[in-house]
């Protein structure tokens, strides 16, 4: 899946943060036809500049890469949830930790 956030000016401060694009993958197996368990992972990086604050900041690009585990699983056919977790690495100009994931989908 591939998402592209778009930045907004922020209230208060006249800033942009940029723009973020984010890639995220999965590789598992499926038991029983509801029941699914893998590898995931994630590359997410900055493609714009930041507009206003200090010069400095203006300059850098963050970036962050993620490997971890998935599963979900789909209690009926309209109702599924899934967790991910993801140890962070290469992390450039912003924190590097641990993320944790619980995604509920409802199909309507």
């Amino acid at each position: 899946m591939n998402t592209y956030q778009l930045s907004s000016r922020q209230a208060g401060t006249g800033i942009t943060a940029g723009n973020t694009n984010t890639f995220e993958w999965g590789l598992g197996v499926t038991f029983e036809k509801r029941f699914n368990v893998g590898l995931v992972g994630f590359h997410q990086y900055q493609t714009t500049a930041q507009k206003g604050g200090p010069e400095v900041l203006r300059k850098m690009f963050h970036q962050q890469h993620g490997i971890g585990w998935g599963m979900s699983y789909a209690t009926t056919e309209k109702f599924s949830f899934a967790i991910r977790s993801y140890w962070e690495m290469m992390a450039a100009y912003r924190p590097q930790g641990n993320a944790f994931r619980l995604i509920v989908n409802y199909n309507f």
